[in-house]
């Protein structure tokens, strides 16, 4: 959820308060056709080097609707050594205007040689009622979650 409202803010094009909800950019990201943004999920049960490849081919493509492209790497553990050899030679050398994400639980599965050329943001677990606060604000009170 992070990643996407990260993204979402990257890819706006208002001067002010990103993400505004209102720019070309916003409006095709919150329907789910930003040109600009991609989502790589495991195929079966890890990521492919094909799925790779097919992103180090759009990533040098410029953006589309925004000035930048954001790349969110789903359960980025399950990469193949193979697929996370070929994301380094992407991370070696990104175009200024490509952002990748990479999202784990488990860091300690990933190539160090990914892990070196990456920022890592960790985030802890919510206590229970810290989730029920968030869920609240947002007008939803999910009791059965609990």
């Amino acid at each position: 959820m992070f990643a996407r409202d990260f993204a979402k803010a990257m890819l706006c094009l208002n001067e002010g308060v990103k993400p505004c909800s209102k720019c070309t950019s916003c409006i095709k990201f919150e329907g789910q056709n930003n040109p600009d943004y991609f989502e790589i999920e495991p195929d079966g049960n890890s990521i492919k080097i094909e799925q790779m490849r097919s992103m180090q081919k759009t990533v040098l493509e410029k953006p589309i609707a925004s000035e930048r492209k954001v790349y969110v790497i789903n359960n980025s553990e399950l990469m193949t050594k193979e697929a996370g050899n070929s994301l380094l030679k992407t991370l070696e050398e990104p175009p200024e205007y490509v952002c990748i994400i990479l999202i784990t639980s488990n860091a300690n599965m990933l190539l160090n040689t990914i892990k070196s050329r990456c920022t890592k943001i960790s985030f802890s677990k919510l206590e229970t009622e810290e989730l029920k606060d968030i869920l609240s604000k947002l007008g939803t009170t999910r009791e059965e979650h609990f």
